[in-house]
């Protein structure tokens, strides 16, 4: 089984608070069956969410949305519960098993959307912010997860915000794990020189026998050089960007449309000298 460490998942501390918001963020690598290797994004104006509070003291969150005008729209729904027997509450769910039929002791985790589905997880959550109402139902949720689905490598993180005070970006990216350096190939080894057999030369009665015999030129190995690859470049209408730190595990979206002079560290990512910095950009190829 997985084992899912959520220390470099999650901050634990937040010293800033921000006016209520909803949100919902999600990144997936390829291979996995439920995001496909999409991110995506959703802002309050663009989305729907719906929770509900079902039995095991679990809660359903279904949020439907669009990305764009001409996208057609998205139906995710994310399930989580405690372990059995606990209730709901703000901290780390670690070990989170398929919802509902996660063992005892284990708690429940299960995302799907647009007719994909796991039958088996490995994940983890954590709740950074859970309040009731009046009539007992959620008034405000602030949620991060993992989930690796049919326990395969590729996975899937998402963040949401439900009425909450705390940003989207008050949580760490979880770092991607450097590659393995790869192995300097070896030099190839000298390739022999061609032995070239001389025929003997018969020399005349009348020329003294040590005539000197024209040398024989050596044959020649040049290569016409190979001509480089055309690149064909078509141009990529962006709709969405972040700069992403990969080791330190953050990730700040920009503002399009992405200025000539574009500084990461101007607009808000925190890195440091060394650290891999990428910008990734979400578009339309034309």
């Amino acid at each position: 089984m997985r084992l899912i460490s959520l220390a470099t998942l999650f901050v634990t501390s937040l010293s800033f608070h921000a006016a209520a918001d909803s949100q919902f963020f999600f990144s997936s690598e390829y291979g996995d069956q439920i995001g496909a290797g999409r991110t995506v994004e959703y802002e309050k104006n663009s989305m729907s969410i719906t929770i509900k509070r079902k039995h095991h003291n679990s809660i359903e969150i279904t949020i439907s949305g669009t990305q764009d005008a001409t996208s057609r729209p998205d139906y995710w729904t994310l399930n989580v519960a405690p372990p059995k027997g606990e209730q709901l509450s703000e901290g780390e769910f670690q070990g989170a098993e398929r919802f509902p039929f996660h063992h005892a002791g284990k708690p429940g985790l299960h995302f799907s959307g647009n007719g994909q589905t796991c039958k088996r997880i490995d994940g983890a959550y954590k709740i950074l912010q859970l309040k009731y109402d009046g009539s007992n139902k959620v008034s405000s949720l602030a949620i991060n997860f993992e989930q690796y689905c049919e326990r395969a490598k590729p996975k899937l993180i998402g963040y949401l915000r439900f009425n909450s005070e705390v940003p989207l970006l008050a949580t760490q990216w979880p770092p991607k794990p450097k590659p393995k350096p790869k192995p300097k190939p070896k030099p190839p080894e000298p390739k022999p020189e061609p032995v070239i057999e001389e025929e003997p030369v018969e020399v005349a009665a009348d020329l003294p026998a040590d005539l000197p015999a024209e040398p024989i030129p050596e044959p020649s190995f040049e290569q016409e050089p190979e001509k480089p690859a055309e690149l064909k470049v078509k141009s990529i209408s962006p709709t969405k960007a972040w700069c992403m730190n990969s080791d330190k595990g953050l990730a700040v979206p920009l503002k399009l449309p992405l200025p000539a002079d574009l500084d990461c560290q101007g607009a808000g990512l925190e890195a440091s000298p060394g650290d891999q910095v990428q910008i990734v950009i979400q578009g339309t190829v034309q």
